[in-house]
Parts: C-alpha cells; structure tokens; sequence
C-alpha cells in the first residue's frame, strides 16, 4: 500500500520538548497557591519515547498541558519542537483516556474531523488518509460504524487513529489506555507500540499511572513527586518489544523494582 497524503511537518530540532526551571502554582482557594511544579528542568529529545508516572496530584498532567499551550507556567519556560507551545499545536497530537469521539459521526468521519481541522483538502484526500489508518488499526470494515455501535477498545483504536492521521511530531499521551479492561488494554498497548516502532521519528510524552506499563513501553521513565523528577531513567531493553513476555525480562524487572522502592519511600 503507498502512503497516503499526510500533514506536512518541519524539520524536528534535537530536543522536542524542554522545561527549563517551570515553576507552576494554582490558587488553593484560601487565598493563597498550591506549587505543583518548582523549578523543573526536563529536557525530550527528538523522537525519544518518555513515559511520565507518579502519584496523582503530582503534576504528570499539568507537565503534558504545558507542553500543549494549554497551562500557562507560574515561573520558566516551556519550548516545543523549537517553539513555543501553542505555535506548536499544528505539529503535535493529543489522546486521552477517553476516546472523546463525535457521537454523531462515523468511524471515517471522526478520524477526517482533526484533518478538517487542519484544513487538508480535497474531501478525497482526508477519505483516504482516514481509511489507510483505520485499517492500519485493524478497523477497515467498521469505517461506517458509529462511536455506540463500537466497543470501548475499538472507539480508542479509532482515536488512536485519528491522533495518528495528523501525522504529528509530537504525540502527547494521557492514560490513554486506562479506561480499558485487562485484555482491551494489552491489545491497545499492542496496536499503539507497533505504529510507533515502525515510526520511531516521533516524540511521545506518555503520562501514566501503570508503572508496568511505563517500562514494557518506553525510552525513558521519569518519576515525579514533591515538585519535581525523583527518578529518572533509561529503558535499555532491545525493540521491537513482546508486550506479552517483557514481564520475564530481568531489567524489566529491576526497573520496575527500582520505581516501586521510590514511590514507596
């Protein structure tokens, strides 16, 4: 199959996301704030799979809005892909746990929503982008199917799809499998590590709170808490990865061990 027409990006610069001294306080509605973030320094490289993991309230989330223009810092800056993030937008793609699709548009329609968007034209040219990721996610013969004629796994496989079809640099992540059962979950993580190990240009920030599933699938893990990293570490286990046997991989093992003793202490 020849590719289909995608979204032109620019030329990625060596670092995809960096957060240089990012200080980030809210008001805690007593009249004074509450610091998530103090004085952070992270930098991603270009095309770097980083998983982010921590206890909840820890500011995983607040770090991926940041990078998505979406939270202003209190204290620093944030650069994306060279720019600032907003500028950025164009050149990066966001999934949340939920799928978030359009009830009232098709399989086909909610993966051309975001190229609309994007203002890819002709209509022929989204059809085809849309149907070339949809079958690339094993969802070919569902393109005419409504979100409630969809399981859960297939409506994420969906949004896997349209997030994908944007051909972003940047693909930022937010527990985007959590709200899946055990097997949906393993089959997504599946669909998902395959589409990027065949493309691995692409930066991914991937916020979870599954500390198994930060290892089997990333680079990097960086461990946040009180403010900032408590950990941070490289995944050197070799790719293309088995998601169903990585569990028996010593460093696997030992990496895991190592965040668990942390988030323990």
């Amino acid at each position: 199959m020849t590719d289909p027409p995608a979204v032109q990006c620019g030329a990625s610069p060596a670092d995809a996301v960096t957060f240089d001294n990012v200080t980030v306080a809210f008001p805690d509605g007593d009249g004074g704030l509450r610091t998530i973030l103090e004085e952070l320094d992270l930098t991603i490289p270009a095309g770097q799979f980083l998983a982010v993991v921590g206890r909840s309230g820890c500011g995983k989330t607040t770090m991926l809005n940041m990078a998505a223009g979406l939270v202003e810092t209190s204290g620093g800056a944030v650069t994306v892909l060279g720019s600032t993030p907003k500028s950025a937008r164009k050149r990066m793609g966001f999934m949340l746990a939920r799928d978030a699709l359009l009830p009232w548009r098709t399989a086909a329609g909610n993966v051309q929503y975001g190229l609309e968007l994007r203002g890819l034209k002709p209509a022929a040219a989204r059809k085809e982008v849309a149907s070339h990721w949809l079958s690339t996610v094993h969802l070919a013969d569902h393109e005419k199917h409504f979100p409630w004629q969809l399981s859960q796994g297939m409506r994420q496989r969906v949004a896997l799809a349209r997030t994908w079809a944007l051909d972003p640099e940047l693909l930022l992540m937010d527990e985007p499998f959590a709200a899946l059962d055990v097997n949906t979950r393993r089959s997504a993580q599946n669909e998902f590590l395959d589409l990027w190990q065949r493309e691995e240009h692409r930066t991914v920030m991937f916020v979870t709170h599954d500390l198994g599933e930060a290892v089997a699938l990333a680079d990097r893990v960086v461990l946040m808490g009180e403010g900032g990293v408590l950990d941070d570490v490289m995944v050197d286990i070799e790719r293309p990865r088995d998601l169903t046997h990585i569990a028996m991989d010593s460093t696997y093992q030992d990496i895991l061990e190592r965040l668990r003793v942390h988030l323990r202490r």
